[in-house]
Order: C-alpha cells, then sequence, then structure tokens
C-alpha cells in the first residue's frame, strides 16, 4: 500500500502548482513534487559539505583591446580543494605574465583541474581550459601539477597527502 500525504497549497502559491502540472507533462504532481524534494534534499547535503555552484569562464582572450572575446562558462556543483598561482613575466615584479591553477571537486565525486594563462601584454592572448579527472592520482600522472598541488588537495579531502615510495 503506498503511503499518502494530504498536502495543503496557499492561495498565493496555486499559480505554481498550476504551472508544474502543465509542465510535468506525463508524471503526476506528485512525481514532480519528490523530484524537486530530492533535489532540494541533494543539493542541501551538498552545501552542508561546502559544495556550492561554480562558474568558470574557458576560452581565448584575444590581444588588443577591440578583439572580442572567444569564451563560454561553464557551472558545476562542486568545492575548491587547491588554488596556485605562478608568475613568470619579464617586468620586475613578474606580474605580467602568469599561470593559475584550481583544482575542484564534483558534487559526484570526479575531479574537474582548471589552468587559466594569462598575460597583460597587449599583443598576447590569454586562454583558459578545464578537464575532468576521475582520480587525483589519474591528474597527477596526466598533467604533472605544481609541485605539492595533489598533497594539498588530498589533505584537504582527509586523506594522507605523501608520495608512497614502493621500495
Amino acid at each position: 500500500m503506498t503511503p499518502k500525504k494530504t498536502i495543503y497549497v496557499r492561495e498565493e502559491d496555486q499559480e505554481v502548482f498550476d504551472q508544474a502540472k502543465e509542465l510535468a507533462d506525463e508524471e503526476s504532481l506528485s512525481q514532480t513534487i519528490a523530484k524537486a524534494l530530492k533535489d532540494l534534499v541533494e543539493r542541501k547535503k551538498a552545501e552542508e559539505e561546502g559544495f556550492k555552484e561554480i562558474t568558470l569562464e574557458v576560452g581565448t582572450w584575444p590581444a588588443g583591446q577591440k578583439s572580442t572575446k572567444q569564451t563560454e562558462e561553464v557551472k558545476f556543483y562542486g568545492r575548491k580543494l587547491n588554488y596556485h598561482k605562478e608568475l613568470h613575466g619579464q617586468t620586475g615584479s613578474g606580474d605580467d605574465r602568469g599561470t593559475t591553477y584550481k583544482l575542484y571537486q564534483g558534487g559526484k565525486g570526479k575531479f574537474l583541474y582548471y589552468v587559466r594563462n594569462w598575460s597583460r601584454w597587449q599583443k598576447e592572448s590569454s586562454g583558459a581550459k578545464y578537464e575532468l579527472f576521475d582520480s587525483l592520482e589519474e591528474l597527477e600522472d596526466e598533467k604533472n601539477p605544481p609541485r605539492g598541488f595533489i598533497a594539498d588537495a588530498k589533505k584537504k579531502l582527509g586523506q594522507d597527502g605523501a608520495k608512497r615510495l614502493e621500495i
């Protein structure tokens, strides 16, 4: 026997219930409400663990002020595990060129590695890209991130960040 729940709808909320019923197509309103509640519970649990919606811009920022950027936004639910910035410019401070590295853990357990190469020189383009990995070990083997980058991320996850030697 299916348990029954009675939902009381305030008059000011009736319109949204009517719209949901129309948009649900062949689903019943009960199924639609259950799906919305599952999404809410999943999102709230993730927020308690430090996850939130993250937006990154990827693509190319061409050189020159009149050039149009060729980028797109990517969004996902995750949390930042690490950030590293390297300066490799030619000015005295070295802050005219650089690379920014970011590492995120997605809500479903995958890892997003974001790299942005940037320049403040007028004739040099900047760009950013990301890649997804199933594990931190896979990322470390394939991308050779900055020294200590993965170890720091593992510590944030409560894992041992030490490199294991098979000797």
